[in-house]
């Protein structure tokens, strides 16, 4: 039975709907509104508009809608009534009708029906707020506007009757389609004749308001026999009748007119009150009535269609029902009774484990779905008529009642399936091994070009795991890209003609290693001859290919090297380009020429003579068979008949399972290195000489400069200290005129005893002869000392000096005279070369397990292209040479030299006219190194 009410697709149809608006507008005024009342007891045509919106396109609502206003107001207009007030009651029935569409079609298919109670509910919605809202609006708009009427008797007159007409008239619309249910004609001829007298005895003649009830068991009668169809025509019919006879003064709703017992206003609401009630006891009865016998047709028609599926299913299917706690078949198909080798009447009433044994107890299983513990069940089983059969079994629950419920079970004969499976079981893991342990790459593919299978070898070669190959294109992995497109074009013909049987290719593993793999291709066909996988094998050929590859270069490549390959019988199969230019004629010349024709043939037959045997080849490999290879210069006749000397190596090739397949003979011409080396041992042999008069000239030297030292010390020391007695009038008095003089003559005796001081020190360490002491020595005390030391030369400075120091000893193992010396040299190059204004800063700190002396000053600096030559005797920068700084530039020198002898280290770091900072690290006296100690 067909529920669904589909839109209004033709233009005419719409136009003449609207028509019929107009139409029943006009008979409206012209018989329930008669006189100067002009109250209307009902609206067919608000219910004929608001039909029309619903069951027409929206995207047509923009001229229907206008022309619904157009016909509406026309008829009111040639019935009298101001045209401002038929604008308005247009208006306000266009208005309803699109909100009852909106909410009629409020469905997620968009289109009004009338199948469910769910579906009357809506209608009742969709007629009350859209009278309802065009009732509100009317009230509002027709005394502002018209200047009639109140707000009261608006809103009593519209919403009943406009409520009325779209429940009454909905109905007949959306049923208008709708199939008959099957009635007998002449029940239906009966019902309507007796409905039809009774309805217009009633609104005609009676005169006693509680007969107006009289027609309503008929129309229940057609509700439950006849459906919505005939109910919504006969309820259309009782409001034809019920508002004709109003509204011409018959009936028990007009009864009051004449007595004054109602008003006009209240007969209308009654009007619409008892349509609307008609409506909402006819319609929801019909709905329900036909939905139940749709929901019976459909039960009927699955029973039938179950109890068809039973009988003719190819499966064997019992029905199970639970006697004395087991189940029990109650019926069965022939498809069981044949599997089960009984008869269907055999069968019934038997227990099911009586027929199958499951590996489940069947006790057990029934008891969880009885208490609702398993919707379904499945096991494999045997039946008891055939011991080594495997058997399917499927249970699960029917429909039924709480006391008795039905159960279905399949049984599947699965023997041959289990016995084809275990074979093929057996049959995969036989080729599984086979395929695993070939060493190639193999590969199955279908026709389509998809993997559907690897061996072990592929995975472990290429380092891609099953599931990187599997379920993906042969072309994407393992092809190089290259070589992608053609491949993809062998798997477009499904045929597998395309395919190519064997090609050589590129192939990345997962690492990015670049694989040179041998592909072999073939196809397997199926029992009509039509391609069905290809099967790939590949082998990894990158061992041998590279070696070709690297042979080949080598043999092309070497050009200085002869690499002569020969047989076991001494004759040449390898000649490469070094051996060409070597002896100067071809490969295609050389190749089957004897090896010892290349020998020149006076220094192989005194070679035969030394190792007593005859000149011939048999002569070399006798002495290789000791495993030694011949290795010395020979002389080789070159393709000009002239000699050349060669350094030659003849050694025996074997393979890789120690068999012996020829002989390797790898040679360079030394000709000129053998004429370079005997100048180079004569060159080497001045050198040695030179090397040894140097080394004199050093040690005369820094014994003169010792001697020099010492002997510059004595007559030095004397003069200062004679110069100093001569200041303290030691030999009487000196006068302010010769003071200057003996001030420069101490000064410059200072100058030389520190320059004799320093050399002496120098050559001290040079030569290793200068004594330490070793000892502990707390560097607090010799930055003290340093300071002592420079404050004669801070006098009449304008320096800033700052030391810090710690609060506790920084000791380490030394000689602290030479500590505090390093302290004092680097001090005093801080104060000579920092101007008058600016600062030097001297702080000793432990840094991990060194102490660290810092001198920070912010004088003229060092130019970075200069301080390669820091720690060079005599070195001076630039800058103090421009500047007249005196110095001898033995101050960095020494310094570098005992804090080297003490296990530390020196660094500077100094930009021209920016300052210059050192920093010396001394290993602290905890850490004794094994390289401190050796230093003392």
């Amino acid at each position: 039975m067909s529920t669904r009410v589909r839109e209004l697709g033709d233009r005419r149809a719409v136009a003449a709907l609207v028509v019929v608006i107009f139409g029943t507008a006009c008979l409206t005024l012209g018989i329930a509104a008669p006189g100067p009342t002009d109250v209307v007891t009902w609206w067919p045509a608000v219910g004929v508009t608001a039909m029309l919106a619903t069951l027409t396109r929206r995207s047509w609502w923009w001229w229907v809608l206008p022309a619904v206003v157009v016909a509406n107001g026309a008829a009111n207009m040639i019935y009298g009534r101001p045209w401002d007030l038929a604008l308005i009651l247009s208006l306000i029935v266009a208005g309803e009708g699109a909100a009852f569409a909106v909410v009629m079609r409020h469905r997620p298919s968009g289109l009004a029906s009338m199948a469910t109670q769910r579906d009357f509910l809506r209608l009742v919605i969709a007629a009350g707020v859209s009278a309802v809202m065009g009732g509100l609006v009317g009230a509002v708009a027709i005394p502002l506007f018209v200047g009639t009427g109140t707000f009261r008797d608006v809103v009593v007159t519209i919403p009943p009757s406009h409520a009325a007409a779209m429940l009454v008239i909905a109905p007949v619309a959306l049923s208008w389609r709708r199939s008959l249910m099957p009635i007998r004609p002449f029940e239906l001829i009966l019902q309507s004749t007796v409905l039809a007298v009774t309805a217009l005895t009633t609104f005609w003649f009676a005169e006693v308001l509680a007969m107006t009830f009289a027609p309503l068991p008929f129309l229940v009668w057609a509700a439950f026999k006849f459906g919505l169809r005939v109910v919504a025509w006969q309820l259309a019919f009782i409001a034809l009748a019920a508002t004709g006879s109003t509204a011409l003064g018959h009936g028990p709703f007009a009864v009051g007119f004449a007595s004054d017992n109602l008003s006009l206003l209240a007969a209308t609401s009654l009007v619409q009150t008892f349509l609307v009630c008609m409506v909402l006891i006819c319609v929801p009865l019909a709905v329900n009535v036909e939905q139940g016998r749709r929901l019976l047709e459909r039960v009927r028609a699955s029973s039938e269609l179950f109890r068809q599926n039973f009988a003719e299913s190819l499966l064997s299917i019992l029905v199970l029902r639970v006697g004395e706690g087991r189940l029990e078949i109650f019926d069965a198909n022939t498809t069981s009774a044949t599997l089960l080798g009984r008869r269907v009447d055999h069968l019934l009433g038997l227990p099911l484990e009586a027929v199958v044994s499951t590996d489940t107890p069947m006790a057990e299983v029934t008891e969880s779905m009885l208490h609702g513990n398993l919707d379904g069940w499945r096991d494999e089983g045997t039946l008891l008529s055939r011991p080594g059969s495997r058997i399917a079994v499927s249970i699960a629950r029917l429909a039924g009642t709480y006391d008795e419920p039905m159960f279905s079970a399949q049984l599947l004969d699965v023997t041959t399936e289990r016995e084809a499976t275990a074979g093929l079981r057996a049959q995969r893991a036989l080729t599984d091994i086979t395929l695993d342990t070939t060493p190639c790459l193999i590969m199955v593919a279908d026709m389509a070009g998809t993997v559907l299978r690897v061996n072990r070898a592929t995975t472990r070669i290429t380092g891609f795991n099953q599931k990187q190959l599997v379920g993906r294109p042969v072309w994407d992995t393992l092809t190089s890209p290259d070589s992608r497109d053609a491949v993809r074009a062998m798997y477009d013909d499904p045929s597998g003609n395309a395919i190519i049987g064997a090609a050589e290719s590129g192939v990345r593993t997962v690492d990015g290693d670049l694989l040179r793999i041998l592909w072999s291709r073939d196809i397997v066909r199926d029992e009509g001859g039509h391609a069905a996988y290809a099967v790939i094998t590949g082998l990894d050929v990158t061992a041998e290919r590279n070696a070709s590859g690297l042979m080949r270069h080598m043999l092309a490549a070497a050009l200085s090297t002869a690499l002569i390959g020969l047989d076991n019988r001494g004759r040449i199969t390898v000649f490469n380009a070094g051996a060409e230019q070597i002896l100067g004629y071809d490969s295609y010349t050389a190749l089957g020429m004897d090896f010892t024709d290349i020998l020149d043939a006076e220094e192989f037959k005194e070679w035969t003579t030394e190792h007593m045997s005859p000149p011939s080849f048999e002569a070399l490999a006798k002495s290789l068979a000791n495993g030694r290879p011949i290795s010395d210069d020979w002389r080789w006749v070159r393709g000009d008949a002239s000699t050349t000397l060669v350094s030659m190596t003849l050694s025996v090739v074997e393979d890789s399972h120690g068999h012996q397949v020829g002989y390797l003979c790898v040679a360079s011409d030394v000709t000129d290195v053998r004429r370079s080396e005997e100048l180079l041992v004569s060159a080497l042999e001045k050198e040695r000489l030179v090397v040894d008069r140097l080394r004199d000239l050093d040690a005369a030297k820094d014994e003169f400069v010792s001697t020099v030292s010492h002997e510059l010390r004595t007559p030095v020391t004397s003069i200062v200290g004679y110069t100093e007695m001569l200041i303290d009038g030691g030999f009487g008095e000196v006068g302010d005129p010769q003071m200057p003089a003996l001030d420069a003559i101490n000064r410059n005796g200072e100058r030389l005893i520190t320059l004799a001081n320093n050399l002496l020190t120098l050559n001290g360490l040079a030569s290793g002869s200068l004594t330490w002491e070793r000892g502990q020595v707390d560097l607090a005390k010799a930055v003290r000392g340093a300071e002592a030391a420079i404050g004669p030369m801070l006098k009449e400075r304008q320096l800033e000096v700052t030391f810090k120091n710690p609060a506790w000893p920084v000791v380490v193992l030394g000689d602290a005279p030479h500590l505090e010396r390093v302290v004092t040299n680097l001090l005093s190059n801080a104060v000579k070369f920092t101007e008058d204004g600016g600062s030097v800063g001297v702080r000793l700190d432990t840094r991990m397990n060194e102490a660290v002396i810092t001198v920070r000053d912010t004088g003229l600096g060092i130019p970075k292209h200069e301080q390669h030559g820091l720690f060079d005797k005599f070195w001076r920068s630039s800058t103090s040479q421009a500047r007249h700084i005196q110095g001898t530039g033995l101050g960095l020198a020494i310094v570098q030299a005992i804090v080297a002898a003490h296990g530390g280290t020196v660094s500077i770091e100094s930009e021209h006219l920016e300052g210059t900072t050192v920093s010396v690290t001394l290993p602290l006296y905890r850490e004794r190194t094994r390289r401190l100690t050796s230093a003392f």
